[in-house]
């Protein structure tokens, strides 16, 4: 699994639902636009480790 380090996380009421990981950046970039046009609604970010690369909307709590 450490190879694995791109994901795309569902964030549901405070809490992290892994839909997908992968070793190759471009392979997760696709999945997560589609998992998008999926989940228009929900709040998705792809990750590199902890790091948040793309997200779909903006977090509630985060103030800017």
């Amino acid at each position: 699994m450490d190879e694995l380090s791109f994901k795309i996380v569902k964030i549901i009421q405070g809490h992290d639902e892994v839909v997908l990981r992968s070793s190759n950046f471009m392979i997760c970039k696709a999945a997560f636009e589609k998992a998008v046009f999926v989940w228009p609604n929900e709040h998705l970010q792809m990750r590199d480790g902890a790091r948040i690369i793309l997200h779909s909307k903006e977090d509630p709590g985060v103030q800017t």
